[in-house]
């Protein structure tokens, strides 16, 4: 199938982008929906890290040039955030091989507090 951008998750996240530094950085910020909070009012775990995934799927293709995918995906979640704050989530690429980039990302709250640390290991996929 054809690769689809910007891609429906970062749609549905009402993701936006604020930065870009070409094969190095790639800045969305997302705001915390009610639909998405956990039973304590705060954004559920899971759809941090679509977040986080989303930011760096982006900046992986716009780096290689050519799709890619996650193979693993390891997140540190140090405090929560509540509607109606946004969150931005900075994606760095930290080193490229023939066929993977290496990635990380953090995500902060409007007053710059870490909310969650990211890293994540990245297959460029071969061309047809």
């Amino acid at each position: 199938p054809p690769v689809q951008l910007p891609p429906p998750s970062l749609l549905e996240l009402q993701g936006r982008f604020e930065r870009y530094s070409p094969k190095r950085s790639l800045t969305i910020s997302f705001p915390v929906q009610e639909k998405h909070v956990n039973p304590m009012g705060r954004l559920q775990g899971g759809f941090m890290a679509a977040a986080i995934d989303a930011t760096m799927g982006p900046l992986c293709y716009l780096t290689a040039g050519r799709p890619t995918t996650t193979l693993d995906l390891h997140l540190n979640y140090l405090r929560g955030i509540m509607p109606p704050e946004r969150m931005e989530i900075t994606a760095e690429i930290v080193g490229r091989g023939f066929d993977s980039i290496y990635v990380e990302a953090s995500a902060a709250n409007a007053k710059g507090k870490v909310l969650v640390r990211a890293t994540s290991q990245v297959l460029i996929l071969k061309a047809k």
